[in-house]
């Protein structure tokens, strides 16, 4: 009896048990075509790499175009940051460079089937430019395998002075179409979860993260400290209104967003379906927030938001002049509301529960909950 006869369900078990050893799962791939087809699958499902690592970037690439079958396997990519992993100005690449120029037609002939139909033409040479074009661009290679990665889930991309992803971050935003392969696909048609972090990066160089209609968790996250203030939304909406959207988490830290910008974001259409919304900090600056009237915000979250159920915004420190949220008695399903110090207006005790909802809150000062309670509010 041969391997391919038996089940694989007991062997793929062990092998999922591996986990993130991808040493031995890359060894265990090679000791034959049976193990290779269990181990393939669980070695490509999630990828992690640094900045740094271009030439592992560059050698994902080269594999994915040697074996297509490949892109199938891979739900989850994640780019992270080190300051220690970031590449350096006198490292010379591997012979993935060359390996490229000797396959130029067959990196055109991909760049074509996964944009062609639908990318404009100045936007498919500078796609392509940036492949070929020294020094190679790590934004584009990037570019090309997620766009291959047509079963993507979970992405989480990583902004640096030294990397601004902007090629990646206009494909991800592009409507796309399905291709001509019959199955219906297309890049990013899966993708669920949209992380996009970044370091010492103004917001003004950084792209707006767009909403798809797939995404159901938004999480924006800008470590800059003490910068100015962009009137722009940290969010675009590229799809028209007509397309269901299934956000369902929204989470800001450390994004710097002028007050009304994000006022007009909250009452956007294709939030309505948001249930958790976290906010933190402001990008270190609090000149535009000081005095600002929050029950402008609460207003717009009561006006737009009706299925939110947690609500979470800390500031580092809100100081004075500050005036707090309004009343959120027409959020029926709200039930955890945690926010900072002096942006909360608390109501008096009522003995009456008819209508009484009871909401646990935390008010925090300087990150630390100070006065963690229950409180209870009507809706007559």
């Amino acid at each position: 009896m041969s391997m391919a006869s038996l089940s694989t369900e007991l062997d793929t078990r062990i092998a999922s048990f591996l986990g993130t050893d991808t040493y031995t799962l890359d060894k265990l791939s090679r000791v034959s075509k049976y193990y290779r087809e269990i181990t393939v699958p669980i070695l490509y499902k999630d990828l992690w790499f640094w900045q740094g690592q271009k030439d592992c970037i560059l050698c994902l690439l080269r594999t994915m175009v040697e074996q297509p079958e490949l892109e199938l396997h891979i739900h989850s990519f994640q780019l992270g940051y080190r300051k220690e992993m970031l590449p350096r100005s006198d490292r010379k690449t591997s012979g993935n460079n060359e390996w490229i120029w000797k396959n130029a037609g067959r990196i055109i002939v991909l760049i074509n089937r996964l944009g062609g139909h639908i990318l404009p033409p100045e936007m498919l040479l500078r796609w392509t430019a940036g492949l070929f074009k020294p020094p190679l661009s790590l934004d584009a290679a990037l570019a090309t395998v997620l766009t291959m990665a047509t079963n993507l889930e979970y992405i989480q991309l990583y902004h640096t002075q030294m990397l601004l992803l902007q090629m990646t971050s206009s494909l991800i935003e592009w409507q796309w179409l399905p291709t001509h392969n019959g199955d219906g696909s297309f890049p990013f048609w899966k993708l669920k979860h949209l992380c996009i972090r970044s370091n010492w990066v103004s917001s003004w160089q950084l792209p707006q993260t767009a909403v798809l209609p797939s995404l159901e968790v938004i999480k924006v996250r800008n470590y800059q400290r003490g910068e100015h203030f962009v009137d722009k939304a940290p969010l675009k909406f590229p799809y028209p209104l007509t397309t269901t959207c299934r956000l369902r988490e929204l989470d800001f830290r450390g994004v710097a967003v002028m007050p009304t910008q994000f006022e007009r974001l909250l009452r956007s259409p294709w939030l309505q379906n948001v249930q958790r919304l976290v906010v933190v900090g402001r990008g270190g600056a609090d000149i535009h927030w000081n005095g600002y009237e929050f029950n402008r915000i609460s207003e717009a979250i009561c006006s737009n938001l009706h299925n939110v159920e947690c609500i979470y915004w800390c500031g580092p420190d809100y100081s004075r002049g500050l005036r707090p949220f309004g009343s959120f008695k027409s959020l029926m399903k709200l039930h955890i509301l945690q926010v900072g110090q002096g942006i909360i207006r608390l109501p008096r005790n009522d003995t009456n529960t008819d209508g009484i909802l009871l909401i646990r809150v935390n008010i925090y000062r300087r990150g630390y909950a100070v006065s963690p309670f229950w409180i209870s509010m009507s809706w007559n």
